[in-house]
C-alpha cells in the first residue's frame, strides 16, 4: 500500500484537539496465481488522532482497498469525506454505495485488457 494523496483537517472538541487524515491509497490486484499480471487499485484510509495538551490519547484508523482502478473516483470520494469530516468508524457506512457502484470499474478495465 502507498499513499498517493494525504488531507489533514484539525478540529477542536472539549478540551481535545483532533486531527484527521483522509487518505488516497494505492495497491495492487492480482490477476491470476503468480501475480503476473495486475492492476492497479485505489482505496481510502481515514485516521483520527485525538490529543489532549499535546499527548495523544486515542487513535482510530479504518481503510477500504481495492474500490476502483480510476484515481479520481476515490479521489472525489476522499474529498466527500473530508467535506463532511466524517470519522473512521462511520467510513463503510458513508461510502458503502459508491464501493458497489465503483467494484464494476475493475470488469471493465479487464475486459478493457482482454481485448488489446
Amino acid at each position: 500500500m502507498i499513499v498517493v494523496e494525504n488531507i489533514m483537517k484539525r478540529e477542536n472538541v472539549g478540551d481535545t484537539d483532533c486531527h484527521y487524515f483522509y487518505r488516497v491509497i494505492k495497491d495492487k490486484i492480482c490477476l491470476d496465481k503468480e501475480c503476473i499480471t495486475s492492476m492497479q487499485s485505489y482505496g481510502i484510509e481515514i485516521e483520527r488522532q485525538d490529543y489532549k495538551e499535546d499527548i495523544l490519547v486515542n487513535l482510530e484508523r479504518e481503510s477500504i482497498s481495492n474500490i476502483s482502478p480510476h484515481r479520481h473516483k476515490v479521489q472525489k470520494l476522499v474529498n466527500t469525506l473530508y467535506n463532511g469530516n466524517v470519522s473512521p468508524i462511520h467510513l463503510i457506512d458513508i461510502v458503502s454505495e459508491k464501493i458497489d457502484e465503483y467494484i464494476e470499474d475493475f470488469e471493465t478495465v479487464l475486459n478493457e485488457i482482454s481485448v488489446n
